[in-house]
């Protein structure tokens, strides 16, 4: 079985790291192209493990393979130069292409709902999609996606939360933290209630017996919505974490984890941290879960985009595409958000909305998938 795995920057190469390292141990052709910076860019590293020397253009990555690929594995379909490369290789090799969802699905609103509706425009294009767990199948079809889902749990806990003494110490060193104090990590959100969280995080770093570290969203740093609150960083006594793979040792060091609630707190909860939830601070109607007025609101969050969302899932009229989105289904999205809700206080049932085993084995159940349908 021939494999090839894509991923364009360092959060992608996160979630795919363990099934290639679980390829490669039973034996098949593999072709790893991927980069490990935080931004997208295109100097890719390529490693080729196996015997085969054959030569076989491709035009997306503007270099020849050296095996005609049976699978191509993905963490995401949407934004080039992923979607380039998926319809390249249908159309080019006729392969079957795979995508390992990134992030879980606990909570849903009136963005999720959207951008599952928008990635159906690939299921075509995708012969499976990797989910991690019951709750997140049973959500996203809620929302709409008519994908081909099947449950492995997330790989990206397989092996990243294994942190060395030797990056421990390197990340110590660099960001000069102070072992006599209390490390706490902030996370960052990027929907509506961006400016209510970043209000609460300024008052919380004001106690300075403390070490604060703010773990943005992927790409933040560099989006111009919110490039302006890095240069320079708008949080006092706390330091940013600019690098996506420098995460993993942070997760060990800080004893506290404080954000909304998002897929990011499933490895706080693996680490058995101490965990802040701000989710209910953050919401602009804790009671309206779903959040309509979010998509046509003035504020800062990514979601607040109505013209973008009407030219992806092509509608003509601001009040059809109102209609469309006020009028959308909601007995069980209000179900499943419930759940999630009433599951706060109980870590173990939080651990299984996320991940439906937990046991750092989704990349074994990945690549059995893979070769069984092969």
């Amino acid at each position: 079985m021939n494999l090839v795995f894509f991923a364009s920057d360092s959060k992608g190469l996160s979630s795919l790291q363990s099934s290639i390292k679980e390829a490669n141990g039973r034996g098949f052709e593999t072709l790893e192209i991927s980069s490990n910076t935080t931004q997208l860019n295109q100097n890719y590293q390529v490693t080729h493990k196996g015997k085969s020397k054959l030569s076989f253009p491709c035009q997306s990555l503007g270099f020849n393979l050296p095996f005609k690929p049976d699978w191509l594995i993905v963490n995401r379909e949407r934004w080039n130069p992923e979607s380039s490369i998926i319809k390249d290789f249908k159309k080019t090799f006729n392969c079957k292409v795979a995508l390992i969802e990134p992030n879980a699905w606990a909570l849903a609103n009136c963005e999720s709902m959207l951008e599952c509706h928008s990635r159906n425009r690939f299921i075509d294009l995708i012969d499976v999609f990797f989910c991690h767990s019951t709750h997140s199948k049973k959500l996203q079809k809620s929302l709409g996606f008519n994908g081909n889902l099947f449950i492995t749990g997330n790989p990206k806990y397989d092996s990243n939360l294994k942190v060395s003494k030797d990056d421990l110490n390197r990340i110590k060193l660099k960001y000069d933290i102070n072992n006599d104090k209390e490390n706490v990590l902030l996370f960052s959100l990027v929907s509506s209630g961006r400016l209510k969280i970043n209000n609460i995080f300024k008052k919380i770093v004001q106690d300075k017996s403390k070490n604060y570290f703010y773990k943005p969203y992927p790409g933040e740093p560099f989006d111009p919505l919110f490039i302006k609150n890095f240069n320079p960083f708008f949080l006092e006594n706390c330091k940013p974490i600019l690098e996506e793979n420098e995460i993993w040792p942070f997760f060990h060091l800080c004893n506290t984890h404080i954000g909304g609630f998002s897929s990011i707190m499933h490895s706080s909860l693996l680490l058995s941290k101490k965990i802040i939830n701000l989710w209910s601070k953050c919401q602009q109607d804790p009671d309206d879960i779903f959040g309509v007025d979010n998509v046509f609101g003035n504020h800062q969050g990514i979601e607040a985009r109505p013209q973008m969302w009407m030219d992806v899932l092509g509608f003509k009229s601001k009040k059809d595409f109102h209609s469309f989105v006020t009028n959308y289904p909601m007995k069980q999205i209000n179900k499943l958000n419930k759940k999630v809700i009433n599951a706060f206080s109980c870590n173990k049932t939080l651990l299984n909305i996320f991940d439906d085993f937990n046991d750092s084995n989704a990349c074994y159940r990945i690549i059995n998938y893979l070769e069984n349908d092969f």
